[in-house]
């Protein structure tokens, strides 16, 4: 029985699928890095002035960063997603925005704002999901170069989930905590 539960676990956590639905949520995650992108984008400007919280040594070092340097990685993060947005080098440009989304999300805590942990975990998963075999431009180039058999297999050549799995379990968490918050007295 310890075996089955093992074996079980480890073949959910080690699925394959197809790609296509990871393209799409691709896209639609699209929507939050831009988001994110403008809103840092206001925020730093409009809010440049408060002073930082006290760090320990580690964090620091965001609360160093200058508006301006803020402005300009926004900037790179808002064309990297566009990029992603497009499927250009997919895969590249996944770690490149989550690089990027974890410097603003330090810079944005270290000036009051931490409500983007969920985003930026979601990001890193991101990471380890293969969303360019559909929809992108990298699907496009693929195809230039393979027969039309070819293609279609590389296609549909079953995917690691394990991206997947773990923003499911991402999910999970946070409304199973955000419920057992509101079981609480002073919720109400």
């Amino acid at each position: 029985s310890m075996t089955s539960n093992s074996q079980t676990w480890s073949q959910y956590w080690m699925a394959q699928g197809d790609a296509w639905h990871l393209s799409i949520f691709r896209i639609l995650w699209n929507i939050f890095h831009i988001g994110f992108a403008l809103y840092v984008l206001r925020w730093t400007l409009l809010e440049f002035r408060l002073p930082t919280l006290p760090y320990p040594s580690l964090l620091s070092i965001f609360a160093l960063q200058s508006w301006q340097w803020t402005v300009f990685l926004t900037g790179i993060h808002f064309v990297l997603a566009l990029l992603l947005l497009c499927g250009w080098n997919t895969r590249l440009i996944q770690v490149l925005i989550a690089l990027s989304a974890t410097a603003l999300f330090f810079r944005t805590l270290s000036l009051y704002h931490n409500h983007y942990a969920f985003y930026l975990c979601v990001t890193w998963y991101m990471t380890l999901v293969s969303s360019e075999r559909f929809y992108s431009l990298d699907a496009y180039r693929k195809k230039r170069l393979l027969t039309k058999s070819d293609f279609s297999e590389w296609q549909h050549q079953p995917v690691a989930l394990l991206g997947q799995r773990l923003i499911l379990l991402q999910l999970s968490l946070l409304y199973m905590f955000a419920g057992l918050n509101k079981m609480d007295p002073s919720w109400f």
